[in-house]
């Protein structure tokens, strides 16, 4: 006998059992099964027996013997016991209990695996969080590990190897996984997997723990990049004494895309030697694309990471872009599956510049003056419309001092062509034309540059320009001669080394030697006159330059206290104006540096001072003026090395420049205001809550002057303890405050006011603003204050017993009626927190719990305390008397059996009625039907009694009325030998006890007499007293018949609660009277020799006859 127990009692398992000596023992000591016969279990010869619903089975006797018992079929969901040895050794009819046995119900761990929906390889990322959400029983799954801490798991996430296993198995049921955050790289897959753990599902048995694993693939998408180039470059659109040229979208320029770096599969999966996988290789090509008519190429589906892209052929009539640009496709979130990006690609025209250059024909001097013209050979077009037609004059130019004319029109590609329109004085115009093919030439030039030639022993003056003081040549003086007349004749620059030749000066004329620009470093000279002389030889003319020097002035200024003034702002906040006047500051030193190596104008003297060579300290006297004078030009700095009390050093060097202005100014003087900052104070303070890292909103704060705040000339401008500004800290809870405080004196900070929501802490916190030395520019003083919030305990209890009462809905509103919070009581105490101090709120029940009436509303104020601030708001019942009444006489009525349906028609309360009014309480507001299922002996069921439950806690009361069944009695009056109806026959219908006639009856032609509502019974207290019983006498006869004298007996018999008329047809038939007279009343006739016996026979077998139809009557109606 095998039975299971503890748990489920477990129906269906099947049992074999197998004799062990006829089983083979296989290598590993297990016995082998596979040909093994099982012995015969069962009564209809089965060798597998399995347990009813009590989970027990029983075999039939068998041979003695050790036997090994499998469970060869496991119900559902259950795992199989494992196999055990029975020895049977009794000879005995009972049952022999082998064992107890228990199959472990199937549970299973999830192992969630994340995997990319493109290689289809495991996220090898930790930390995608996942929930898992129990279908059937409608909540999340937690679970709880202890080691080496206890935690409650609400989220599980993947580990390094891009999967996770539940810690805990999952009972047999319906789960969703759901991913909360994906990994890197990746976007959010919100198609949530839904899995069934049960043992039809696939499933795997762990080595080592022995649980049963299911394995669930959560597929993510990652995101992709993709890229916008877009090209841009100038076309032609018009000509108005220029081209002009607009930026338009160029087509057909090619791109390359490369990878900038190795770009990785977003899986992080690795090869053998842990290499992650390459999608591209760094500088791998991915891709050649080319410029659409809007001039741009895009590409799609590109992995994230960092790629390069180079322009490989430019736009025809456009020069190459050689400068690639790198772009970068970075990861934004899981809800961005693209990350787009827009590389931009300006081609530069390939440009056009057409120069001429006039010589002397026999020397090949360049020569000024000459004029030429350019003509265009072809039509130049923007797009299909001419804009210059062919052999245009585009621009006219004369040759400069060199010889060259180079147009300055910024021309399209094309073909032009030059012709000389003035030729310089004193020379012969040239018919000559030039022209210049300025067609595409490629992409990798950038400027088609063309230039054309169009082609006496002279006087010779040899022009030197010296240093007066070292008499070197000098480089870059602008040098003129003139004629008597002021004509400049010639004009150059000085080189050094190199003394200028002037030719063809025309002897025995006087010219003018000027300095139109002295060299750098340099004053300009006076004039020098010079005449030719009639001579081959070199003629030598010499001007000679001086030097300017320098003057440096600093006045070093500082503030300082002056007065305070109060700010009112629209927002009522308090703010003072620190007023500082500006002044001289005293004993402030300065070094001066060279900035650069000072040098020698000429160039070849010896340098001045060396770059960073200390020239010299000068120190602020008391007019705040420091000054050095006498430096060779050059550039300085100022490097500040000491400075006053309260200020900040000025670290940042000053550089002077007094280098060389201009060639007419002999002293360069540099002279400027150089303020020193005050050292300034910031301070701030950070509102926080207890206990918490949130920070709070809107808490006022006072700035005060903890002592005598006095200006610089002694004045007290604030008392001690005077607010100095109010303010109320921001978003992040924090408050800087404005007040530019002077150093050197005593502040404290204090919270007037707490945010809404919280109590304020009282205690002052104060610093004092200490000079820190000249290397600091803001002092800085942070302070925290932490304020904990108000907590307002709200009880919803019954009102007789006080206890919390859970399913009342509640909210609370503030003084505008804004509803504060809503909820529906639970078991216990509703709990709020941050209502404001000092506010009015009030608790309103908006439905009360099932069976409760609602109650009035309770007004609170909210104190500034940190304590648990408490009110109750008590619930009394409904109550609902229910009577169960005689419509007669307003009596209870005992022994109904009544039921209360609500709306819905749902039973709610059922009872039997008693001879007291029921009392229902608690019954939920609405609407109810009182139903009476069986009425009471004697009593008519009720119809259906429909009352709602009023909002009330006063008693509510419902009556329900039963009506008594009435008889009704029929007369069929008949002649006895024709059966015709007989009219006029009367009959009295009495009380039997009382002999009290209820009704008089007559039958009318068709023989029927039916009589009104005769009461069937007598009622007392709700009850049925007594049947009344009737007796019916007939009292006259039908015209020609004789009188019955029969009394018929009437009982008119309750049926049950729905028949409300109880009938009784009784059928008299008459007999006619021999002389043809109508008897009345029941006297005996006198005088009569009429044979007494005969009617006497009649009347019996005529009752006899009657009572038969009258009990078939009754019977049929029963």
């Amino acid at each position: 006998m095998v039975y299971k127990t503890d748990a489920d009692l477990l129906k269906g398992a099947g049992f074999s059992a197998y004799l062990i000596s006829s089983l083979t023992v296989k290598d590993d000591g297990s016995y082998d099964f596979t040909n093994a016969t099982p012995t015969v279990l069962t009564e209809d010869g089965k060798t597998e027996m399995f347990t009813d619903e009590r989970g027990y089975a029983c075999s039939i006797p068998i041979p003695y013997g050790r036997y090994i018992v499998r469970e060869t079929t496991t119900p559902h969901n259950f795992m199989p016991v494992d196999d055990f040895i029975v020895t049977v050794t009794e000879n005995s009819s009972t049952p022999q209990v082998w064992r107890v046995l228990l199959d472990d119900e199937f549970k299973a761990k999830l192992k969630i695996v994340k995997q990319d929906d493109e290689t289809k390889q495991p996220v090898l990322l930790a930390n995608t969080e996942f929930k898992v959400y129990d279908l059937d029983a409608k909540k999340y799954v937690e679970q709880v590990t202890t080691y080496p801490n206890t935690v409650v798991h609400k989220s599980y996430f993947t580990d390094e190897n891009g999967y996770l296993i539940l810690p805990e198995s999952l009972k047999c049921g319906n789960y969703r996984i759901e991913e909360v955050s994906a990994p890197d790289g990746y976007t959010q897959n919100t198609q949530y997997v839904e899995i069934k753990v049960d043992k039809n599902t696939a499933y795997q048995m762990d080595s080592v723990s022995g649980d049963a694993i299911i394995t669930v693939t959560y597929e993510n998408h990652p995101v992709k990049g993709k890229l916008v180039i877009h090209k841009s470059g100038e076309t032609l659109k018009s000509f108005k004494k220029d081209f002009v040229y607009e930026e338009t979208s160029l087509e057909g320029a090619e791109f390359e895309i490369y990878a900038a770096e190795d770009i990785f599969t977003p899986d992080h999966q690795v090869d053998e030697q842990g290499n992650r996988h390459v999608i591209y290789a760094k500088d791998t090509l991915v891709k050649t694309v080319t410029t659409n008519k809007n001039g741009e190429a895009v590409i799609k589906d590109l992995p994230l990471g960092k790629y390069r892209v180079k322009e490989t052929k430019a736009t025809s009539g456009f020069v190459l872009n050689p400068d690639s640009q790198e772009v970068s496709f970075i990861y934004k979130d899981q809800n961005t599956p693209e990350i787009e990006e827009k590389l931009e690609f300006s081609n530069e025209r390939q440009k056009v510049e057409l120069s001429v250059e006039k010589q002397d024909a026999e020397t090949g001097k360049a020569l000024k003056g000459a004029t030429f013209g350019l003509y265009n050979k072809e039509a130049i077009s923007s797009g299909d419309k001419v804009i210059v037609k062919a052999d245009t004059l585009l621009q006219e130019i004369t040759s400069n001092e060199k010889g060259k004319a180079a147009f300055t029109l910024d021309l399209p590609l094309g073909r032009y062509y030059l012709k000389e329109l003035q030729a310089p004085a004193g020379y012969v115009s040239s018919d000559e034309i030039l022209e210049f093919d300025a067609t595409y030439q490629g992409q990798d030039v950038k400027t088609i540059k063309l230039k054309s030639v169009k082609k006496n022993q002279p006087t010779t003056v040899e022009v030197t320009k010296a240093d007066i003081t070292t008499g070197t040549e000098l480089d870059g003086a602008s040098m003129s001669v003139l004629d008597k007349d002021g004509n400049v004749i010639d004009s150059w620059t000085s080189v050094k080394d190199s003394p200028h030749v002037i030719k063809r000066l025309q002897v025995g004329k006087t010219y003018i030697l000027r300095e139109e620009l002295a060299p750098y470093g340099y004053l300009r000279a006076t004039d020098v006159e010079f005449t030719i002389s009639d001579t081959a030889e070199v003629q030598k003319v010499k001007m000679e330059d001086e030097v300017p020097v320098a003057r440096l002035l600093v006045n070093k200024k500082g503030e300082f206290l002056d007065s305070v003034s109060l700010l009112d702002n629209a927002k009522g906040m308090i703010e003072h104006l620190f007023n500082y006047v500006t002044g001289n500051l005293t004993d402030v030193t300065f070094n001066v540096y060279a900035a650069e190596a000072i040098r020698a104008a000429d160039g070849v003297s010896a340098d001045y001072y060396a770059a960073d060579e200390l020239v010299g300290s000068i120190t602020t006297d008391g007019n705040g003026i420091a000054q050095m004078d006498n430096l060779p030009l050059g550039r300085y700095y100022i490097v500040e090395k000491e400075t006053s009390h309260g200020y900040v050093l000025d670290n940042e060097p000053r550089y002077v420049d007094l280098t060389y202005r201009d060639q007419d100014t002999p002293l360069v003087t540099y002279s400027a205001d150089w303020q020193n900052a005050r050292q300034r104070v910031q301070v701030e303070v950070l509102k926080k809550e207890k206990d918490s890292d949130k920070v709070l909103s809107g808490a006022i704060f006072g700035l005060y002057a903890a002592d005598d705040i006095v200006s610089s000339k002694g004045k007290v401008l604030l008392a001690k303890d005077t607010l100095i500004e109010l303010k109320t800290t921001d978003e992040e809870g924090k408050i800087q405050f404005a007040a530019d405080l002077p150093v050197d004196s005593r502040y404290y900070i204090k919270e007037l006011a707490a945010p809404d929501g919280y109590v304020t802490d009282q205690e002052p916190q104060e610093f004092t603003f200490e000079y820190q030395g000249s290397g600091t520019s803001v002092a800085e003083y942070a302070f925290t204050f932490e304020d904990e919030q108000t907590t307002v305990e709200l009880s919803k209890a019954d009102l007789t017993d006080k206890k919390e009462l859970p399913g009342a809905s509640l909210k609370v509103t503030d003084e505008d009626g804004n509803t504060v919070d809503e909820w529906v009581s639970k078991e216990e105490a509703h709990i709020i927190k941050g209502l404001i101090v000092g506010k009015k709120y009030k608790m309103t029940e908006t439905k009360p719990a099932d069976g409760y009436v609602t109650a009035e509303s309770i007004e609170f104020t909210v104190e500034n305390t940190k304590e648990v601030q408490k009110h109750q708001m008590l619930d009394d019942v409904t109550k609902v008397e229910i009577s169960k009444k005689d419509i007669t006489d307003s009596s209870e009525v005992p022994g109904a059996k009544l039921i209360i349906l609500d709306k819905d028609g749902k039973k709610v309360e059922s009872w039997t009625s008693t001879d007291k009014p029921h009392m229902v309480e608690k019954l939920p507001v609405g609407e109810y039907t009182l139903r009476e299922e069986q009425a009471p002996d004697g009593y008519l069921i009720a119809e259906d009694v429909k009352f709602t439950v009023k909002d009330t806690g006063k008693v509510q009361k419902v009556k329900m009325k039963d009506a008594h069944p009435y008889g009704k009695l029929v007369i069929k009056k008949t002649d006895s030998t024709s059966k015709a109806a007989l009219s006029g026959a009367e009959f009295e219908l009495r009380e039997k006890e009382s002999g009290k006639v209820v009704e008089k009856l007559v039958t009318d032609k068709t023989g029927t007499a039916t009589s009104g509502k005769i009461p069937i019974a007598t009622y007392k207290n709700g009850k049925v007293e007594k049947t009344v019983e009737y007796i019916l006498v007939e009292t006259k006869a039908p015209n020609g018949y004789e009188l019955s004298s029969k009394k018929e007996e009437i009982r008119f018999e309750y049926k049950d609660g729905k028949t409300k008329v109880i009938e009784i047809v009784k059928e008299i038939k008459n007999t006619k009277s021999p002389s043809g007279s109508t008897p009345t009343g029941n006297s005996p006739k006198t005088g009569d020799s009429t044979n007494i016996w005969l009617p006497i026979l009649l009347a019996v077998l005529s009752a006899c006859g009657i009572g038969g139809v009258i009990w078939y009557k009754k019977k049929k109606g029963n």
